[in-house]
């Protein structure tokens, strides 16, 4: 088998959490659609599909077990059948599939590229699946400016970000995503959110489409950069910020998650970035 994403182990009893992660998933596999969109992009083929994706693919990889082989087969089935449309979303259906820059195709990638790992071995399509992730994110960390800004905004940015992060993370035992990371764009990451703060580091600065705060985080993504770089202004900045972590459950394990490995903080930043 194609090695799993990195995973937490649930306790055999820890009935609550895995009775409750079985019924979320069956739920999902049950739903009509998984997301409505434009008519040539068709069902599937957006945010919400990236998002309900990414997460079948984590629970049927971490925990197979929780479902029975008829369980597994429905998953395997739905799974096989609406994965094709974030494909041709990506090959040119979806209005996000040469939008290198917007969390569009950063959420929707996402889950492609998970799913491919999830069922590298059960469906037949999911190594193209793998594959078409692995180069739009190529051609994602080509488009960004390498200064690490976003023409979408400090608000938007995080949101994509994340997921470029996630992305990243998941993959990178299994194939070369890395060297994403020898980017000029995610080496410059963490210096953009710093340099977009307002004064007091209670949000940042509304410029493109952004409103005067985080959408995500923004103290997850800066413990990950933070970690892969040794930058200690990074994680200064992640512990600094006047507002809580924004988001859900999902932000705050991968906080706790990605802070582990995060430098100490060092001494207030005393410049901005050069740029």
């Amino acid at each position: 088998r194609v090695p799993a994403i990195s995973a937490p182990r649930l306790r055999p009893d820890d009935k609550r959490y895995r009775d409750r992660l079985h019924e979320i998933v069956m739920a999902a596999i049950g739903y009509d659609t998984w997301g409505r969109a434009y008519p040539r992009m068709g069902n599937n083929a957006d945010l919400a599909a990236g998002h309900i994706t990414r997460g079948i693919a984590l629970a049927y990889d971490w925990h197979r077990d929780l479902f029975t082989p008829q369980e597994q087969e429905q998953v395997r089935q739905v799974i096989a059948e609406r994965l094709p449309c974030l494909l041709k979303g990506l090959y040119g259906d979806a209005f996000w599939a040469r939008g290198y820059e917007e969390n569009h195709n950063h959420v929707s990638v996402t889950g492609l590229g998970y799913c491919g790992i999830a069922f590298y071995d059960e469906i037949p399509a999911a190594p193209e699946w793998l594959a078409a992730a692995r180069r739009n994110f190529q051609n994602v960390g080509r488009h960004f400016s390498a200064d690490g800004s976003s023409v979408e905004g400090a608000s938007y940015w995080t949101y994509g970000m994340q997921y470029i992060l996630q992305y990243i993370e998941a993959t990178r035992p299994i194939i070369d995503s890395e060297d994403i990371y020898n980017l000029p764009f995610l080496k410059s990451a963490a210096a953009y959110r710093l340099m977009v703060s307002t004064p007091g580091f209670a949000g940042n600065v509304p410029w493109g489409d952004a409103v005067t705060h985080d959408w995500s985080g923004p103290h997850h993504i800066l413990h990950r950069l933070a970690a892969q770089y040794n930058d200690p202004d990074a994680a200064w900045l992640a512990q600094n910020l006047a507002r809580p972590l924004r988001g859900g459950i999902d932000e705050l394990g991968l906080n706790l998650l990605w802070a582990r490995n995060a430098p100490a903080p060092g001494d207030p930043p005393a410049a901005l970035d050069a740029r």
